[in-house]
């Protein structure tokens, strides 16, 4: 089953977000013979860290970033991403994918965005069995399939698909105007696909030799085979 939540409008959650306390407020009793006792700067606001304490607990942050450590962060813009599209895939699931993960130097998780045309799915229904995955719709009203039914979503909506087959989904643009999602989750190899409709199951063992994708009817004794 997958746990969904609408994040609402970006810009009208600012607007309406409450001030918040400084979330380091009541440490400045527990370090004021350390940082000077008592002493307040002119114009200080009371309740408040001193700057020499707030400079020491946020060094990393206030510190001037190293040339190197720049060059070694990617970035990518997920609203005008350059989508992929593989001409092999068969009606049905021709989506276009951006695979930001890979591109920005991911390893232990995964963020690709998909462009849907009209009447095109992701994948098909599926669930993990190592791996958590989760969906962002950016445009577009595409269909959620879980074990629960069927259910259209709007953009902003959020679903969590837990490993299992709780977590079973597909999803599928059945509308006449595109649909842009993002889906992010843990990469975890080997790992397994399980394909309820087909009864077919993946084995991603992270190098195509050992990997293999078999239906769950052509299951074999343990020792058949062996000598």
């Amino acid at each position: 089953m997958a746990d969904r939540f609408r994040l609402g409008d970006p810009e009208e959650l600012r607007r309406r977000r409450a001030p918040l306390d400084h979330p380091l407020r009541g440490v400045e009793h527990h370090h004021r013979v350390e940082h000077g006792g008592d002493k307040g700067r002119p114009g200080a606001i009371p309740g408040y860290l001193p700057d020499r304490l707030l400079d020491r607990v946020h060094q990393s942050k206030l510190a001037p970033p190293g040339i190197a450590s720049v060059d070694r962060v990617k970035k990518a813009n997920i609203g005008n991403p350059e989508f992929s599209w593989d001409e092999s895939d068969p009606q049905g699931f021709r989506a276009g994918m951006a695979r930001l993960g890979k591109l920005l130097g991911a390893e232990e998780t995964g963020i690709t965005v998909y462009e849907l045309p009209p009447g095109e799915a992701v994948c098909p229904y599926h669930y993990e069995v190592g791996e958590e995955e989760w969906l962002l719709v950016l445009t577009g009203t595409p269909t959620l399939r879980t074990p629960d039914g069927e259910e259209r979503l709007q953009p902003w909506d959020v679903a969590c698909f837990p490993r299992g087959p709780q977590g079973a989904h597909a999803i599928r643009n059945e509308t006449e105007g595109y649909a842009r999602v993002l889906m992010f989750s843990s990469v975890i190899l080997p790992t397994a696909t399980v394909y309820p409709d087909s009864d077919k199951v993946g084995i991603w063992a992270g190098d195509p030799e050992s990997t293999v994708l078999v239906r769950r009817s052509s299951n074999v004794d343990y020792y058949d085979g062996e000598a």
